[in-house]
């Protein structure tokens, strides 16, 4: 018991001890200023202060990985099948826009519509997501994460809504290039039923820390769990991203 009591003293006391080690070398700089060895000393807080700079810079650069993406969608393609029958496709193009912006080191959160417009059926379709991830960034540049979301696709005669969750990863070999994939779990519903199934997406970027382009495919591979209908929805994209 003795023994403990002085341990807990000992870490009580820790912090007034450092302070009074530190209280001496703080008053020991205006002495010397006064002493006239000024030139002396501040060179030394000059070159600290300088090296400090790209530390500070390196803190804050850590919270990268910010983007805003604006795309154009040259194809797009939509399979219906049902169990024991050929599938239909129709094919269109579209246009979307998306983004990340990382809050803290750890968390970010997401954003993204997608609309697409079938020539065959003249019917749009759109995709609005929103979520928020988990998150881990190197100093290298790359950025992985956890994300959850909400997810729905709403066209004349489509409604779905649901979550999602997603694995997320970008890779950064040099400062004008990097690639990026994206797997993930949609758990979507519908006035009938529930529909289940993956989504990946697979990409590139190339350009300047700030501005890149970039080009990926999108997949969406959905099963009814009543009627087991199958959706599969592909995309090309293309477009920009400004980064900060």
């Amino acid at each position: 018991m003795e023994a403990l009591r002085v341990v807990l003293c000992v870490l009580l006391l820790a912090p007034l001890a450092a302070a009074a080690q530190d209280e001496p070398a703080v008053e020991e700089a205006p002495a010397e200023e006064a002493s006239g060895a000024e030139p002396a000393e501040e060179q030394p807080v000059e070159e600290a202060s300088a090296e400090a700079g790209p530390a500070d810079e390196g803190d804050a650069g850590t919270l990268t990985g910010s983007y805003v993406d604006a795309y154009y969608v040259p194809t797009t393609a939509l399979t219906l099948k049902a169990p024991g029958a050929l599938g239909a496709t129709e094919r269109g193009d579209g246009m979307g826009g998306r983004g990340m912006f990382r809050v803290f080191k750890w968390l970010a959160v997401t954003g993204e519509y997608q609309q697409r417009q079938f020539d065959d059926v003249d019917d749009d379709l759109t995709e609005t997501s929103a979520g928020i991830g988990f998150t881990a960034h190197t100093e290298a540049g790359d950025l992985g994460g956890i994300f959850f979301e909400y997810d729905k696709f709403d066209s004349d005669g489509l409604e779905l809504d649901g979550y999602s969750a997603h694995a997320r990863l970008s890779r950064q070999p040099n400062a004008w290039f990097s690639f990026y994939g994206d797997l993930g779990f949609l758990m979507l519903q519908d006035d009938v039923e529930d529909h289940e199934g993956a989504e990946f997406t697979i990409g590139l970027t190339f350009g300047t820390r700030m501005f890149r382009a970039f080009a990926d495919w999108h997949f969406v591979d959905l099963e009814g769990q009543s009627s087991g209908t199958r959706s599969q929805l592909g995309d090309a994209r293309v477009g920009a991203r400004f980064t900060f």
